[in-house]
């Protein structure tokens, strides 16, 4: 690792009951929040990850739906836009948020940030986003990862990826997986994943 460390801006969206505000309790308190506490206002998760070529410290905004946040917008580093993979609308919402920041940044279609999306809940047997219906990211050059907040699955890429975009260093890597808690058993819960 050298030099300072590096300070990234991150917005993410997303409607509610995805899995944002549990994304950030799993990197704050290392454990998963089944329960659901809107975020109101939004809220600021600073969070700090050792990679082999640099330490990056992110300030991640969870900004819950229908606040105003051209602010937080303007001079993010990147994105995350977070949906449920058991409810289609929440899908459906993202090609809004997306939508919703070019005016901020005075773009027509592509943001000029790197932008994640999140299909959460993959865990869940039955999807009702099924993956050929994944498409908005292709359309828009975005990184997609099927992801899951509760079993840990892809649970480190979103980070990376956006850490690797801005610093333009595709080689980074984790010196060590942050330790988010412990996987679910979800057998243990009545739940059946894939």
């Amino acid at each position: 690792m050298s030099g300072s460390p590096r300070r990234l801006k991150i917005v993410m969206f997303g409607d509610d009951r995805v899995g944002k505000s549990a994304f950030m309790h799993r990197y704050a308190r290392r454990e998963f929040r089944a329960e659901y506490e809107p975020s109101q206002p939004p809220v600021l998760y600073t969070i700090e990850i050792h990679y082999n070529n640099a330490l990056v410290i992110f300030d991640i905004w969870d900004i819950p739906p229908g606040i105003p946040c051209e602010d937080l917008v303007r001079d993010s580093n990147g994105a995350i836009l977070m949906f449920d993979l058991q409810r289609p609308s929440t899908y459906e919402s993202i090609q809004r948020y997306y939508t919703n920041m070019l005016p901020i940044f005075d773009c027509e279609d592509r943001l000029p940030i790197p932008v994640v999306i999140c299909g959460n809940k993959v865990d869940y047997l039955q999807r009702k986003v099924k993956p050929q219906k994944i498409t908005y990211h292709r359309e828009k050059g975005l990184q997609y990862y099927d992801f899951s907040v509760r079993c840990l699955y892809n649970f480190e890429k979103p980070l990376l990826f956006l850490a690797r975009r801005v610093l333009g260093d595709p080689y980074l890597e984790y010196v060590v997986l942050p330790d988010v808690g412990e996987k679910l058993d979800m057998e243990r819960h009545g739940e059946y994943y894939a």
